[in-house]
């Protein structure tokens, strides 16, 4: 059995934020009163009655332009009628006020108002068009009449409030026995107590099958928006198994957004345990893309397990929070936390609270930072996402659990290191990760520990540890300092001639710094080896040869725990020969 109908909340009046586009221009009409008033926004109708006879007709064409097919394809054109019965309704192109147009393939729902007495009739086409036509038929023996009141199809409106404007049922299920969605409307009431709700079920027994019910909205949704929805499941239902048999599919038109996705892959099996005692609880499904309708589908294996209670469907920017869980939680380590929207909408105001309701405004904006939070607890914030204009706004709660931050083991090994030397750091708490603040002064190697001195200076050494459990981060940091090297700011490179004494006194760039020399025997040098533990030479060396000879000295210099090995070149000239005079 397969029984499908759509219901339409409101009569003429537009809910706040709609946008509609009426046909405003009359066209060939046969049998037809008032026609003027099918062109008109309010309830002021038409009659359109037939001849007498089984194929005798009368019909009323309502234009939204002259010639020109402005109706987008696929768009849907609602035309608010008293009665299907006997009455069809199709749509034309190149329509004219004095032309039929040509006819198109077109596809027609019948929508129920909840006043229980007028209807409208869901008409599409796959081509552009510019033109309805509602025909009624006559009985074999008498007429038949129907009433129209005025036709229309929804424009983009970025200031709608995304209120649904109408709800549908479908049900498709083989040996149903009780499978329906009753009240259907309920689910679109804006009943802000939550006390109604549409009843999706497959009854008491249903060997397969479905029941759905789908919410339309007037026209296309802002990319990022959200279905929010509110329902109750009764215990029955409480396992992910089952949970699969219901889900969620957003159309645009009759083109579906993505793949459905079930309320097992949306919930959590933490989520199984709020809804235990029917207890109701609001989610929010994304699309991901522009969207006009949502499905919700009851589906199946199903046998004696009641249904779902969907209370309330809107759409509304989306509140959610990056990283959160189905529940609203979030993991913060230590005190301080900052929690951000996931998508933010542009011209959306979110604000932030400490209430479920009432309170004091925390904060606007698209994050908010949270301090003082306790380790071991869970701390409850809301956003609300305002669309300027629009009061269905609900807060969302935001649940952050904080957690403690790991033990890390203090930095240990020497911190006080010489220009070009290395050392290894340690910690207790193995496998974390080393920095250094500032590599030009010293590396380390980011999983040993061992520093490389590069300048003298000093460079904060950072060691990070996570725990694997809880994925918190903790460091500690030491400073480093490293020292320069001692260097010889006196000449080195002094000039004596043989025989003279060398008179040198060593200085050295850092204050405090000692001093020992060393020579070595050095051939063409008659002197033996000499050495001292001053900065001071005072020795005459003697070069046997006519050529310079050079004599190094070796300073060993040491500062401040830093020693340095610096070469002084003494060049030793040879001693001038005696002249000789020539006799003439």
């Amino acid at each position: 059995m397969l029984l499908t109908f759509l219901l339409v909340a409101g009569g003429g009046n537009v809910v706040k934020g709609q946008l509609r586009t009426y046909a405003g221009i009359l066209g060939l009409r046969s049998g037809t009163t008032g026609g003027a008033n099918a062109i008109l926004t309010d309830e002021t109708f038409a009659t359109t009655t037939s001849p007498v006879g089984l194929a005798s007709t009368s019909s009323l064409q309502l234009l939204f332009a002259n010639t020109t097919n402005v109706v987008p394809a696929n768009t849907i054109v609602f035309v608010k009628i008293n009665t299907i019965g006997s009455v069809g309704v199709t749509v034309q192109t190149g329509a004219t006020s004095t032309t039929a147009g040509t006819d198109v393939a077109t596809t027609m729902n019948v929508l129920f108002s909840p006043d229980g007495t007028n209807l409208y009739a869901a008409v599409t086409a796959a081509v552009p068009f510019n033109a309805v036509k509602v025909t009624v038929t006559g009985a074999l023996l008498g007429s038949n009449s129907v009433r129209t009141y005025y036709a229309f199809y929804n424009q983009n409106n970025p200031l709608d409030c995304g209120t649904g404007m109408a709800a549908g049922k479908a049900v498709n299920a083989v040996l149903a026995i009780g499978a329906d969605v009753t009240n259907p409307l309920n689910a679109i009431d804006n009943d802000p107590t939550l006390s109604t709700a549409a009843f999706l079920t497959l009854g008491t027994l249903a060997v397969a099958g479905t029941v759905s019910e789908n919410v339309y909205f007037s026209g296309p949704s802002t990319t990022g928006d959200a279905v929010r929805a509110t329902f109750s499941i009764p215990p029955s239902l409480l396992n992910v198994g089952l949970l699969g048999n219901i889900s969620i599919q957003a159309y645009s038109g009759n083109t579906p957004i993505g793949t459905p996705q079930s309320l097992a892959s949306v919930l959590s099996l933490d989520l199984l345990g709020l809804l235990g005692s029917n207890a109701k609880y609001t989610f929010y499904f994304v699309p991901g893309q522009t969207f006009d309708r949502v499905e919700f589908v009851v589906g199946g294996v199903v046998s004696l397990l009641g249904g779902l209670n969907l209370y309330d469907v809107q759409r509304v920017p989306s509140p959610l929070i990056a990283g959160a869980s189905p529940l609203s939680e979030v993991s913060a380590c230590g005190t301080t936390a900052t929690v951000s929207i996931a998508a933010p909408l542009a011209g959306i105001t979110y604000q932030w609270y400490n209430t479920a309701s009432g309170g004091t405004v925390l904060g606007t904006g698209t994050s908010f930072p949270v301090t003082g939070l306790t380790p071991g607890t869970t701390s409850i914030y809301y956003v609300e996402a305002i669309k300027p204009g629009c009061t269905n706004a609900l807060r969302h709660p935001v649940q952050i659990k904080s957690l403690a931050l790991p033990t890390v083991g203090p930095i240990t090994g020497n911190t006080n290191i010489c220009l070009n030397q290395s050392t290894t750091l340690s910690s207790t708490s193995t496998g974390g990760v080393w920095s250094s603040s500032d590599p030009l002064i010293a590396t380390i190697n980011s999983s040993t520990g061992v520093v490389t001195a590069v300048s003298s200076g000093s460079s904060t050494i950072t060691y990070t540890y996570t725990d694997p459990a809880t994925t918190c981060s903790n460091s500690v940091q030491a400073t480093l300092t490293v020292k320069p090297l001692p260097a010889l700011s006196s000449n080195l490179s002094p000039v004596v001639c043989s025989g003279s004494v060398f008179n040198y006194t060593a200085t050295s760039n850092l204050g405090g710094t000692t001093f020992n020399w060393n020579r070595a025997v050095v051939s063409g040098i008659s002197n033996p080896a000499g050495s001292g533990l001053t900065s001071s030479i005072n020795e005459t060396l003697i070069n046997t040869t006519n050529s310079a000879i050079t004599v190094t000295y070796v300073f060993n210099l040491t500062a401040d725990g830093c020693s340095n090995v610096i070469n002084v070149q003494l060049k030793v000239n040879p001693k001038p020969g005696i002249p000789h005079i020539l006799s003439q």
